[in-house]
């Protein structure tokens, strides 16, 4: 951007119009930047969105001498790491929820574990061929969605559909069996 100094100096300042062309401006760049993190569109357009209102609520520290463009993909890099380590661990917390849910369904009452554990094996053997292997690669080999991903060449999101249907049935498989 030509003359920085003049536009930081005028953004410190509050002026919105020169706001609105630095936005205009930077705003794709930035959004590709983002794009290269992230892979979503969606994403980085947010985070780009989010890098510009960060810009303006804190315009006012802003150095005279600052550039405007590696600035704004700090922030939005600093954005991403933020947004990375809140979705990871939400995952993980997910994952923590569903084995506990699935161990509880399993072991719920100690003395009719038999009775359950055979119940379990006829629901499990009654799953979709894909969604039985999946389940069946997670819960006893242990094996991550990343991997389980990998190993049959398919997406994450599909090893996630097919855990979440898994469950589904599992859960119906059950209070079925205590209507019975």
């Amino acid at each position: 951007m030509n003359n920085e100094t003049g536009i930081v100096n005028k953004l410190k300042k509050g002026d919105h119009a020169i706001f609105k062309i630095v936005f205009e401006e930077l705003y794709p760049s930035v959004v590709a930047y983002v794009l290269t993190l992230t892979g979503d569109e969606a994403k980085a357009k947010d985070i780009a969105q989010n890098s510009f209102i960060t810009l303006w609520e804190k315009r006012k520290k802003l150095r005279e001498k600052s550039s405007l463009r590696p600035y704004l993909f700090k922030v939005a890099y600093n954005l991403y790491i933020n947004q990375y380590h809140k979705e990871k661990f939400r995952k993980k917390v997910l994952e923590e929820f569903k084995y506990d849910a699935l161990q509880k369904i399993i072991s719920k009452e100690e003395d009719q574990d038999d009775d359950r554990q055979k119940r379990l094996q006829e629901i499990i053997d009654a799953l979709p061929v894909k969604c039985r292997k999946i389940l069946l690669l997670n819960k006893k080999d242990g094996k991550k969605y990343k991997d389980i991903a990998v190993l049959l060449n398919i997406s994450v999101k599909t090893v996630e559909s097919q855990m979440r249907i898994a469950y589904i049935k599992i859960r119906e498989g059950f209070e079925r069996g205590k209507n019975e």
